[in-house]
């Protein structure tokens, strides 16, 4: 089996990147709606503060948010 070309080769890390970044943005979504849930939230939860800091001080998220903005660098 010869070796994949370079067009091949260049092909599939186009699709690879297409695919982490879509990845990224679900994730990034998907955080936003459990931190939009929790802040929406009625009930009294007293650990509802801690959690809150918990989501907004998480260094995956604004690291996540960070590389989606610089273009998965």
């Amino acid at each position: 089996m010869p070796p994949p070309s370079p067009l091949a080769i260049a092909t599939s890390v186009v699709q690879r990147l297409v695919k982490e970044e879509t990845s990224y943005h679900k994730e990034l979504k998907s955080q936003e709606a459990r931190l939009e849930k929790l802040v929406s939230s009625t009930e009294a939860d007293e650990n509802k503060e801690y959690q809150l800091k918990q989501e907004v001080c998480d260094p995956t998220t604004s690291g996540l948010r960070k590389r989606i903005y610089l273009g998965l660098s």
